[in-house]
């Protein structure tokens, strides 16, 4: 997996950072650090204009790295709304109870809240691509299937801002992590602890784990 860009959507248009400060003069500073197996990603938008500027979401656009051989990607989404999680086949994009794929005109994808994994069960590669906290808007992680259905075509992790960007503020986007490797559960663990660690927590003790009943009989 590899970064291919970083987007935003000012004003109704798509833009690069450099088209943005370009067109209507917003900064977007992006960085890029370490993580195990992948990559730690940040950015922020600063208006550097003269004008409010609308802006409805900004993210990155990845790319999976293909071997050449033939795939059987499983797709593990999270539909943090409704409480609903769950493991689909890339190319099953039918409607579903709980895991209903996102349409835009004829194309459908899967999305998913936060974060999301895969895994080939043909060769066993593995990714994960996740948002660290969710505090400066909805995060969302697109995985799009390429014609065949076979093949990821890409990757789009971004936020919903829905900001009027005032000249002079700014607007950071909440920190983002993806990782490749052979074992999915592996990935989330890490991802996991990650998530823990950027929000300072630590447990002396195992967490008590336990059951919600509000989902399955409004208790």
């Amino acid at each position: 997996m590899h970064v291919e860009e970083f987007f935003v959507e000012v004003e109704g248009q798509r833009l690069s950072p450099e088209e943005a400060l370009d067109e209507v003069g917003l900064q977007c500073v992006v960085e890029e650090g370490p993580y195990p197996g992948g990559s730690a990603l940040r950015a922020s938008l600063c208006n550097g204009g003269m004008t409010p500027l609308a802006i409805r979401r900004a993210g990155w656009r990845l790319g999976v790295l293909e071997s050449g051989r033939e795939r059987l990607w499983r797709i593990f989404l999270d539909r943090g709304g409704c409480g609903w999680c769950g493991v689909k086949r890339l190319d099953a994009l039918g409607s579903a109870p709980y895991l209903e794929p996102v349409r835009v005109g004829e194309r459908a994808f899967h999305r998913s809240s936060l974060q999301a994994a895969g895994w080939d069960a043909v060769s066993g590669e593995s990714f994960l691509v996740g948002f660290l906290r969710q505090r400066h808007g909805y995060n969302y992680v697109d995985v799009a299937p390429a014609g065949n259905s076979r093949e990821i075509e890409r990757i789009e992790a971004w936020q919903e801002l829905g900001v009027e960007l005032e000249p002079g503020a700014a607007q950071p986007l909440d920190a983002l992590v993806w990782a490749c490797g052979d074992d999915p559960y592996a990935l989330l663990e890490g991802f996991g602890k990650a998530v823990q660690a950027h929000h300072g927590r630590c447990f002396d003790t195992p967490p008590v784990v336990g059951m919600m009943t509000w989902y399955g009989y409004r208790t």
